[in-house]
């Protein structure tokens, strides 16, 4: 049986030696010539190696080789008397590992290996993926349609689509509420309020005058804000909503100019005014070019970080290992990654973690 040894590493092989014509081994230490410890590397010439054995005791002998003489496949090292045989012939072979040039490639000093599957290999483990995918419902994003019972209540794509308490993807309607949808709807929003502020002026509030006749013009401007409000106060009017400023302060005249942000009418103004910036800034993420996310989901990611997570496994390099599935962002760089096992019974993926 071969020693194996790493190729090109300086080592120490231990090896007993026999009294010439016994069994016994030799415990009084010999003395070595040079030429009585010799080397063969490759089945090449053999020649005296750098170092003799050392008695180590009790019969046992070491002897160093040198990094140059471990430069070889295979080793043969001999020991033989080459005077008056005081002990048996000896010879230790040896196999060396973790280089091309090595007997053996593979380098079992590497707590981790990257291996080359064969074609059986990645068919296995194509087949595994595959069956796997099908078995969580993946296909579904993709290769295969949907229906509500394909997707279990709660799950991350069913608290994308539906905002119940508990999220169901029956209550999701594509044609309404897909992102190709909800795109249309903001572009008739953008074209509706083009046009009101092309009719209405530049603030959206003035009416362009072009429009009317100039005297029309002057007498509605007279009819509306130089007629006295004091008669204009029918209940349910909008003439007493706005409230008479001369006989009544607490009018929206007051709520509007007169009292600070928060009070009364200016206040919901306000409100509605953050409630339209915030439509907008939603929408416009839609439209938006947006960077791929780093490091590994978190459970309550926003709904489109869920969804950029979900675009990069699609479209991103994934390199699936015997022990690991990884995922790439658009520079080949591991962003996360799951932990894979399979006893021949169940295939188990791991919460998504660091790599």
């Amino acid at each position: 049986m071969a020693e194996l040894r790493k190729y090109g590493a300086a080592t120490t092989i231990l090896f007993p030696l026999v009294d010439r014509g016994t069994l016994d081994f030799e415990a009084t230490p010999v003395t070595f010539a040079a030429a009585d410890t010799q080397i063969s590397k490759d089945e090449g010439v053999f020649a005296n190696t750098g170092s003799t054995p050392a008695h180590e005791g009790n019969g046992m002998y070491s002897l160093a080789l040198t990094a140059t003489e471990m430069q070889a496949a295979r080793i043969m090292i001999t020991s033989i008397d080459s005077a008056t045989k005081t002990w048996e012939d000896q010879a230790i072979i040896i196999d060396t590992y973790g280089n091309a040039s090595a007997q053996h490639a593979f380098d079992l000093d590497l707590a981790e290996q990257t291996v080359a599957l064969s074609a059986t290999g990645k068919t296995d483990v194509n087949t595994e993926a595959d069956n796997a995918i099908e078995t969580y419902g993946l296909d579904h994003l993709i290769s295969a349609s949907v229906t509500g019972a394909d997707v279990a209540d709660d799950s991350i794509i069913a608290q994308m689509v539906d905002d119940a308490a508990t999220a169901d993807w029956d209550g999701y309607d594509n044609e309404t509420a897909s992102l190709e949808a909800l795109n249309v709807d903001t572009d008739a929003i953008k074209s509706d309020t083009a046009a009101i502020l092309a009719d209405t002026g530049t603030d959206g509030v003035v009416l362009k005058a072009a429009g009317l006749n100039a005297d029309a013009a002057t007498e509605i401007g007279n009819a509306v804000w130089d007629t006295d409000a004091t008669g204009r106060q029918t209940a349910g009017t909008f003439g007493q909503a706005i409230g008479d400023p001369g006989a009544n302060a607490e009018t929206m005249y007051e709520a509007v100019v007169t009292d600070a942000a928060g009070v009364n009418v200016a206040a919901d103004i306000i409100v509605v005014d953050t409630e339209v910036g915030a439509i907008k800034t939603v929408t416009d993420k839609f439209d938006a070019v947006d960077s791929e996310p780093t490091g590994v989901p978190a459970v309550n990611e926003t709904p489109l970080v869920k969804l950029a997570y979900l675009f990069m496994a699609l479209r991103n390099k994934i390199l699936v290992s015997a022990t690991k599935k990884q995922f790439h962002d658009d520079a080949g760089n591991v962003e996360w990654e799951k932990d894979l096992a399979d006893d021949g019974t169940d295939y188990t993926e791991s919460e998504g973690n660091a790599p």
